[in-house]
């Protein structure tokens, strides 16, 4: 490990590459993969992850414009879908990339069209149909009436748009509740009438797609034209869902103990004095806080600990904003040793769970100041 940093991210693109390639391999091969990358490849950079995942990669999703722009600087050729907003002002810009945009609501897919018009041009984009997640999107309603799919059709005659492709977004794909499992197929059946009833109308839809990561596990029949991976590209998911996949987590958050103290009976640690010593103990402090975007929550009583040489410590007391405290046995002296605080012993999967969150969360919350460091292959041989 580096003792040079605080503390660092080390990322595996070797292990991006191996997940990539086995999750293109578990797709069928008729079925487009888009590889999302992004809020900076959930934290492991966005070109990097580019980099990674091109070879196996059909499409690439980003959220915004500016993440876009970084990959087509960095050599993507391949098509790219900005899922989210982009303002009218910088629509040239996405003229002049060849990109993608979501169509998410009429208004804005109308003055997109104004502002192609005035520079002569077609612009790409895909329409986003809202069947339940009331976030973006044309809200087709439970039952898709005429009056919403003249409205479609009128979109589609727009002259400076090329529409080509159409989706629609699961909130609960992989749940096991009996309501989320029947919401997701009414979703899907209501975003299947919405394309029958436009290809009905002669409408060619491009690219139909509605799985994201879990959907694409657990509904293949719903993979339609392309699916949507994040989450498992970066070996994010639960150790079954890895498993099926046969993906691993590519990133470590390793901090530096810098120092070691002895506590007495009855001495306090950190902000609230939430920790009280019942006997003579010791802590080392570890260069890792919540200014680092380790989640202060995982601190005082949550039992989570951080390794070293398959040994767990637990984190007592607040964790402050440079630092977090751990307990020590008496005989073990690591200071200037880095402790794994994102590994395969405590992987963040487990700890989004304990924050009621997931672990894309404890990823992309993971600030520029901890330097990221790129391997290939073997991170311990590094």
């Amino acid at each position: 490990m580096n003792a040079d940093n605080r503390n660092e991210l080390v990322i595996n693109k070797l292990q991006l590459r191996k997940n990539a390639l086995n999750i293109r391999r578990y797709v069928s091969k008729k079925v487009k993969l888009m590889c999302i990358i992004k809020a900076n490849g959930y934290g492991h950079g966005i070109v990097e992850s580019y980099e990674s995942f091109q070879p196996v990669a059909d499409w690439f999703g980003v959220a915004t414009l500016d993440e876009a722009l970084k990959i087509r600087n960095a050599g993507c050729k391949e098509p790219v879908l900005i899922l989210g907003y982009v303002p009218l002002s910088r629509v040239r810009e996405v003229i002049e990339n060849e990109l993608t945009l979501c169509g998410f609501s009429r208004e804005y897919i109308a003055k997109v069209n104004a502002v192609a018009k005035q520079y002569k041009a077609i612009i790409s984009m895909h329409l986003k149909i809202d069947t339940g997640f009331n976030r973006l999107g044309l809200k087709s309603g439970i039952n898709v009436t005429k009056e919403f799919i003249d409205d479609v059709v009128a979109l589609y005659s727009l002259p400076n748009v090329h529409f080509t492709g159409i989706y629609t977004h699961f909130p609960v794909a992989g749940s096991d509740q009996p309501s989320d499992i029947c919401f997701q197929y009414r979703q899907y059946q209501q975003f299947n009438e919405v394309c029958i009833l436009l290809q009905n109308r002669g409408l060619r839809l491009g690219l139909r797609h509605c799985s994201n990561s879990k959907a694409m596990l657990y509904n293949p029949e719903m993979n339609l034209d392309m699916v949507r991976v994040g989450i498992y590209l970066y070996g994010l998911g639960s150790k079954i869902d890895n498993s099926k996949l046969n993906v691993k987590p590519a990133a470590s958050l390793n901090a530096l103990v810098i120092l070691e103290k002895e506590l007495l009976p009855g001495d306090t640690v950190s902000y609230g004095r939430l920790f009280k010593a019942r006997s003579s103990q010791k802590i080392g402090i570890v260069a890792l806080g919540f200014a680092d975007g380790y989640f202060r929550s995982l601190g005082n009583n949550s039992g989570t600990k951080v390794y070293w040489e398959a040994r767990g410590f637990e984190i007592i007391g607040k964790i402050c904003m440079d630092y977090l405290m751990i307990l020590l046995p008496e005989d073990l002296r690591i200071v200037g040793q880095m402790v794994e605080v994102i590994s395969d012993d405590s992987p963040a999967y487990l700890l989004g769970k304990k924050v009621n969150s997931t672990a894309g969360e404890i990823l992309t919350s993971i600030t520029d100041r901890v330097p990221r460091r790129y391997v290939e292959g073997d991170v311990d041989n590094a």
